[in-house]
C-alpha cells in the first residue's frame, strides 16, 4: 500500500525529537533544559522507557499530565475549541444584542479629572 501511494517512512526521531514528542504528547509541553539533558546523557539501555513511566507516575508531573489531559478531554467530550470561539463576532458585523447595562456604561461620560 506505501509502495502503491508512493508514500515513504520518514526517518526514526533522533533521541531529542523522540523526548520532546514524549514530553509534547503526555505533558503537553516540551522538556525544560535539564530534563532534556539528563534524559540524552542517560546511558541506561531503557532510558526511554524509564521517562515515560517517570513522566507518568512521578508525581513531580501530576498538575502537567492533568491539566493537558483535562484540555484535551474536555475538547474531547463538550467540543471546547480552547478559546477559539468568537463571542463578539456578530458585535464587530453590527448584529450584536448589547445587553442594556452594558450599552449604558459605553454611552456614559468618563470622569474627566484626577479622582477625588
Amino acid at each position: 500500500m506505501w509502495d502503491d501511494n508512493k508514500l515513504h517512512a520518514a526517518p526514526p526521531a533522533t533521541d531529542g525529537e523522540w523526548c520532546r514528542r514524549v514530553y509534547l504528547d503526555v505533558l503537553g509541553r516540551v522538556p525544560s533544559v535539564t530534563e532534556l539533558r539528563d534524559f540524552l546523557t542517560s546511558k541506561e539501555a531503557d532510558r526511554k522507557a524509564k521517562l515515560v513511566s517517570k513522566i507518568l507516575y512521578d508525581s513531580a508531573y501530576t498538575e502537567d499530565y492533568a491539566r493537558n489531559w483535562t484540555g484535551i478531554w474536555t475538547t474531547i467530550l463538550i467540543g471546547r475549541n480552547g478559546g477559539l470561539e468568537r463571542p463578539h463576532a456578530d458585535q464587530s458585523r453590527g448584529n450584536a444584542k448589547i445587553p442594556p447595562a452594558t450599552r449604558s456604561l459605553a454611552r456614559s461620560r468618563t470622569h474627566d479629572g484626577p479622582m477625588s
